[in-house]
């Protein structure tokens, strides 16, 4: 016999989060509470209604549409959430892997637990960056400063994941491809980096 869950849920609207999904408000709650349920093999029309007010007619009404969306699946009777939600719940999971390629990549030794460095983290894989996307940075930043006694003390978490970690990754981008020029392959590094002027005008604390 399935046990039906009795969790204990207070949902906290991330409107940014939200909007960035586009999603209703009502279409978030019903996502957020079954991500915050995971570990649950199923969740009942009752667990909803009991936990957060939602009726049978309502939960279908937005099973579906969440479900056209791309938001939720089902196997077995039980409602699971997909990749495009987990990508903004699940940073956790891929902090450490990049502080560890960090460490690889520079020598060092930082805490993939620090709250500083999570911060920096989480900020950049919500804006949809990848892991690839931090490689990137890491090692073109280090090719770039790893041998200057002044730069060098930059190479961190909080500068090279910081604000300014789209212009690095432009730059990491436009430095690994070769334009072509009269049919050949132009030597060395591009020229054309107009568009990141004033991207390293200033180096963040």
């Amino acid at each position: 016999m399935k046990t039906s869950i009795k969790p204990s849920y207070k949902s906290v609207i991330d409107h940014q989060v939200r909007m960035e999904l586009c999603l209703s408000v009502e279409e978030y709650v019903f996502v957020d509470f079954i991500f915050a349920c995971k570990k649950f093999k199923v969740i009942t029309y009752a667990d909803f209604k009991e936990s957060i007010g939602f009726g049978e007619m309502q939960i279908k009404q937005l099973f579906l549409s969440l479900r056209e969306k791309g938001f939720l699946e089902t196997k077995k009777s039980a409602i699971r959430t997909t990749q495009k939600w987990n990508q903004f719940f699940d940073d956790e999971n891929a902090i450490p892997e990049i502080v560890e390629y960090l460490n690889r990549a520079l020598g060092s030794s930082f805490k993939h637990e620090s709250n500083d460095t999570k911060k920096h983290v989480k900020a950049r894989l919500k804006e949809g960056y990848t892991f690839d996307n931090f490689k990137m940075v890491i090692d073109s930043r280090n090719n770039e400063w790893g041998e200057d006694a002044q730069m060098r003390q930059y190479l961190r978490p909080a500068t090279l994941f910081g604000t300014k970690f789209e212009s690095y990754l432009q730059y990491a981008i436009a430095n690994t491809t070769k334009p072509i020029i009269n049919g050949r392959e132009q030597q060395g590094k591009p020229t054309n980096f107009d568009h990141l002027k004033g991207a390293y005008s200033d180096i963040p604390d």
